[in-house]
């Protein structure tokens, strides 16, 4: 799945950093030229907190998640493209006002994400600033997917 989200976001940003758990996912992202962080954290705002951490000085960064495999390079050009549009708004891609990954996160707010407490996630700072928030609306419902189980695999092979 690793290998899709990679394909997904290639040629789209000047940097993209990998946060993970695992060293397989780490070596498929090291040979696709894609630095990475291994942790052994346990929460997500650590995941995220490494994340902003390790990346160079920039004016916004976008959280994708490895369990999203249609996601495609047409929502995460489109989504970057949005946010270098609207430079101070929190980006979020949804379908039909149901929100999911991948979220843009300005500059300014790099700080709060840095302070996320436990296994809080960007969530958090979008309740704190709902004005800041626009969605960008995916058309294929099946791109915002997350597989995490076995019966989410199921799904997703019904669907390809």
């Amino acid at each position: 799945m690793i290998s899709r989200v990679l394909d997904a976001t290639k040629d789209v940003f000047t940097e993209r950093i990998v946060v993970t758990r695992h060293n397989d996912v780490a070596s498929v992202c090291e040979a696709a030229g894609v630095s990475t962080v291994l942790h052994n954290s346990p929460y997500l705002s650590d995941t995220i907190r490494l994340g902003i951490e390790n990346i160079s000085e920039v004016r916004r960064c976008m959280f994708v998640t490895a369990d999203q495999p249609l996601l495609s390079q047409n929502t995460v050009q489109s989504l970057a493209l949005s946010s270098k549009n609207a430079p101070f708004s929190i980006w979020r891609a949804a379908h039909n006002g149901t929100v999911g990954s991948p979220v843009i996160f300005p500059a300014g707010y790099f700080d709060e994400l840095l302070c996320l407490s436990y296994d809080n996630g960007g969530n958090e700072i979008i309740k704190k600033h709902p004005e800041a928030l626009r969605l960008y609306n995916v058309e294929n419902e099946f791109e915002l997917m997350d597989v995490d189980s076995q019966e989410d695999l199921i799904k997703l092979s019904a669907i390809l």
